[in-house]
């Protein structure tokens, strides 16, 4: 078949996965992204948690020889945890109403009078 010989082989075919431009996207398109994200971040919380928890109890009274495998998970967790809290942020100011996102301040100077 044409199309299978011109199909890109070998290391060439594996692509990284492409994130899409979140700031292009409408509001709709953004909420179910974040929310799909979300899941995901999650899913590689408890998957680093149980990964942690294992080499900890594994290590046993021997931790300190793996100190930084250990200190990498917890660093990794933390990263995971600052993601999960900048989409729930972003969420929530999807649903803020457009009025509040770009409302210029009000003028309360009191020396203004």
């Amino acid at each position: 078949m044409v199309g299978e010989r011109n199909r890109p082989s070998g290391p060439r075919a594996r692509r990284a996965p492409v994130r899409p431009d979140v700031e292009q996207m409408n509001r709709a398109s953004k909420r179910l992204y974040l929310h799909r994200r979300l899941d995901e971040v999650e899913n590689q919380i408890q998957t680093s948690l149980f990964r942690y928890l294992n080499n900890l109890f594994s290590a046993g009274p021997h931790w300190l020889s793996r100190r930084q495998e250990l200190w990498e998970d917890v660093m990794n967790i933390h990263y995971l945890e600052a993601s999960r809290r900048a989409i729930l942020q972003s969420l929530a100011d999807l649903n803020m109403p457009a009025f509040f996102t770009h409302r210029p301040p009000e003028d309360t100077d009191a020396d203004s009078e």
